[in-house]
């Protein structure tokens, strides 16, 4: 019997210039780093819309930390699609709202 071998893609190298594509790229490849970037970019647009809809804080925090966690797991099916990601964290955060 073969065994497979899974072998782990390496992220690629990411910075503060990188575009968001390259950066859910980098998060597909488990990029911890990407993902940090990725939230520095978008988590402040996204607090201030989650609160025109929300006054409780708390409540906000956890939206917020619910939308980055399904980046990270959801990055590798994202990853190549059309869109950009503020559209896509967008529809994430207002799925989360109902």
């Amino acid at each position: 019997m073969k065994r497979f071998h899974l072998s782990r893609r390496e992220p690629p190298d990411v910075g503060s210039d990188s575009t968001d594509a390259e950066l859910i790229a980098a998060i597909a490849a488990e990029s911890v780093t990407a993902l940090r970037l990725l939230h520095r970019r978008h988590a402040p647009w996204l607090r201030t819309r989650l609160a025109r809809r929300c006054a409780d804080p708390d409540a906000v925090d956890d939206a917020l930390q619910d939308t980055f966690l399904a980046v990270w797991k959801s990055a590798a099916r994202r990853r190549g699609r059309r869109g950009g990601t503020r559209r896509w964290s967008s529809a994430a955060t207002c799925w989360y709202g109902r």
